[in-house]
């Protein structure tokens, strides 16, 4: 954050920097979370403060910077059935296809996965994943390789059968830059890009830019019909990590042996992920119990006309 403040304010004394300066600072971060922005405002607003209790400003002119409107931004979420099949049956097509695997398949983060090394981390005998490591990147753009987020972030994870067919033959690092080392985070970002387009090309057929353009669609309008709704993949790398967390709550893992394997320090994140897949869980069951009583209600009813008929009018007799 830091380092993007100094970048986009320039080399100007901290005394000359204005509201002005920070507010259209601030407002190049439109495109983030808000949680992000906010993060971001707070730390510009430490640097001033600090500066006018050290004399070198009278005023903190973040007093007057207003946060810029930011993009909706979900909370975390669990795959959906059809994006679990597509990451597992397309991994071969594409250079992002271990990684996401890896993620989706061991609950690792972003930065966990991106130092696995399947030769030194993979033991396909013992059926196990040890992460050892995690890249962040702490000042900018170049990788720095640290002992992880959590002091649990060393740890072994069951090696799944159909992770380990995917790692098998597949020597070194998961994602890699061209030249084979380990990737900076505006190339990590391109290629998850990329991955994510291919992903939506493949479940769909084609590219977005030909989307009512080729041939099968040309034709499908020509006989009048409507073109199949355009699926778009919007997979965040947090959300596989979160998937395998509702994976292991359908299995029945305790919170204990999941916290292990995810590398929390406690179980407080682990209750909340199973908590909010608890209340959904009934939510769902709820539904299904009305629909399963309507359909019995309709079934004693439709019994009950059959064995006994309504009464019927007899000409010149009466009922």
């Amino acid at each position: 954050m830091m380092t993007y403040a100094a970048e986009n304010v320039g080399k100007a004394m901290i005394k000359d920097i204005t509201a002005t300066d920070l507010q259209a600072l601030c407002n190049t971060m439109s495109s983030y979370s808000t949680s992000y922005v906010s993060k971001f405002m707070t730390t510009l607003r430490g640097v001033f403060r600090t500066a006018v209790s050290d004399g070198a400003i009278l005023r903190n002119p973040m007093d007057g910077v207003k946060r810029p409107k930011t993009k909706k931004c979900e909370g975390h979420r669990a795959l959906a059935p059809w994006e679990r099949e597509l990451v597992a049956a397309t991994y071969k097509g594409h250079d992002f296809g271990l990684m996401a695997m890896t993620m989706m398949f061991a609950g690792l983060r972003r930065g966990e996965a991106l130092s696995i090394n399947v030769d030194r981390d993979v033991d396909f005998e013992a059926r196990t994943l040890t992460v050892r490591e995690a890249l962040s990147f702490p000042s900018g753009n170049q990788p720095v390789v640290t002992a992880g987020k959590t002091c649990a972030a060393r740890r072994k994870i069951p090696l799944v059968e159909p992770l380990a067919e995917a790692l098998r033959g597949h020597p070194g690092l998961l994602c890699t830059k061209e030249d084979g080392g380990l990737m900076m985070e505006t190339a990590f970002k391109r290629k998850y890009d990329s991955y994510l387009a291919y992903l939506e090309t493949t479940v769909n057929g084609c590219q977005k830019g030909w989307y009512g353009k080729t041939k099968a669609h040309k034709a499908l309008l020509a006989e009048g019909k409507e073109l199949p709704p355009w699926k778009e993949v919007n997979i965040r790398c947090h959300d596989f990590r979160v998937d395998f967390c509702m994976q292991a709550y359908e299995a029945g893992i305790p919170v204990k042996t999941l916290q292990a394997w995810m590398g929390h320090a406690d179980h407080t994140m682990i209750m909340s992920v199973y908590a909010k897949l608890s209340q959904e869980r009934e939510e769902k069951d709820a539904l299904r119990l009305a629909a399963f009583m309507s359909r019995q209600i309709s079934t004693s009813e439709s019994t009950a006309m059959s064995s006994n008929p309504p009464f019927m009018v007899d000409s010149g007799h009466g009922v």
